[in-house]
């Protein structure tokens, strides 16, 4: 797995990179897709009130889902790359369980046609 981590426009500590290298490593670890690279682009924004959010991104490529994008936003960075990370293991599980199964019901039609 590879993991990019991009840092738009700021100067983050050791620690927000380590927890977002860790908690992306250990979240589509178990997706079973070879060649997985992700992209995690953190920033902040401001919403029209005022309040600031801190932004997690993330572009996740493989074998089997050519691209997923995901953005989460929270308070703090850890809790946007938590968000965020978790939401993407949800999605590729679920496009996963998506192709494997409509692959096994087309091989079994194939089967009950011959």
């Amino acid at each position: 797995m590879q993991i990019e981590i991009l840092e738009n426009g700021l100067c983050l500590n050791d620690s927000v990179h380590k927890h977002a290298l860790d908690r992306v490593a250990y979240e589509l670890s178990n997706t079973d897709s070879k060649n997985l690279s992700v992209k995690v682009t953190l920033s902040e924004l401001n919403d029209h009130t005022g309040i600031e959010y801190k932004n997690c991104n993330l572009q996740v490529n493989s074998d089997r889902i050519k691209e997923l994008i995901v953005e989460e936003k929270a308070s703090d960075f850890f809790m946007s790359i938590e968000k965020a990370s978790e939401k993407a293991r949800r999605i590729m599980l679920g496009k996963i369980f998506q192709q494997n199964f409509y692959s096994r019901q087309s091989n079994s039609n194939l089967q009950t046609r011959a």
